[in-house]
This record gives structure tokens, sequence and C-alpha cells, in this order.
């Protein structure tokens, strides 16, 4: 599984005093966001916001598939709860993955059953609950700079 490397992950967004994010300049453009609990898809949500980039939040799979097809599937890249009650993150993506081609993945999850699954998705990477909304944002940009994401 690929691990982000910050130094080269320019432009980024920056953190200053504390974990309110200034905007620098964002590669991704927009975000497919998945999760199952509503406090905190719509934190992370306004997190990536203020970092400049659009989001297409959804609390299920079947929220993110009409989610993303209403946008045309137009998104640069993926965040997934691994545990959703209607599908797991895997499997989300290989449906989206189907639909709209491949793009980068971070599957988020507060358990640690999920690497196993991720063999095979070649822009996949995993982020471990608890994280904090700035490690969310500066992972997103990383990983899709790094993939080649928001181009």
């Amino acid at each position: 599984m690929p691990m982000v490397s910050q130094e080269s992950a320019e432009p980024m967004t920056r953190f200053v005093g504390g974990d309110q994010p200034h905007v620098v300049q964002s590669p991704v453009r927009t975000v497919l966001l998945v999760e199952d609990d509503p406090a905190l898809l719509n934190v992370l949500t306004r997190f990536l916001q203020i970092a400049g980039i659009r989001v297409l939040p959804a609390e299920d799979a079947q929220a993110a598939v009409a989610a993303a097809e209403a946008a045309g599937g137009a998104f640069d890249m993926a965040v997934l709860d691994y545990n959703l009650p209607d599908h797991d993150g895997a499997e989300l993506y290989d449906l989206l993955r189907a639909k709209f081609g491949e793009r980068p993945v971070c599957f988020i999850s507060g358990d640690d059953t999920m690497g196993g699954a991720l063999e095979g998705h070649s822009h996949a990477m995993c982020l471990a609950k608890p994280f904090s909304p700035k490690q969310l944002v500066e992972l997103v940009q990383a990983f899709a700079t790094k993939t080649g994401g928001g181009d």
C-alpha cells in the first residue's frame, strides 16, 4: 500500500495556528467523500472545502453512486469509509471504478481489518480513525499529487 511522502506534495494547504487551513493551492479539484457518521461527514466536508476542494458528500454507497452520477463522474479522488451500512469501501470503490474509471482512493476506518482488502487497488491508501481533519486534507492533497490526481 502506498505511503504518502509529505515533501513531494507541493502545492499543499498550509495549516497555520492549529487546525485551521490556509489555502495555498489544491492539486485536487473534487473529492467524493463517503462517511456514514453525519457529524464526521460534515466536519470533513467543511475542512476540505476550506482547503479549496469541492466535495461530493454521501452517507452510504447508494448515495455515493448517485452523487458521482449527478456530477457526471467529475471527481478526482474518492475518500471512502471502509465500513458502510450497505457495502464495504472496497466494494464501493470497485463499483465506482467500473462506472467512472480508476481514481485515487483513500479508505478511512476505525478498525484494522481493511488492509488485505486493498490488494489490487493500485491507487489506494488507508487512513486509520481517529485522525484530524487536517491530516485528511494533507493526505488527500499529497496522495493526489503523487498519483496525478487533479490534472
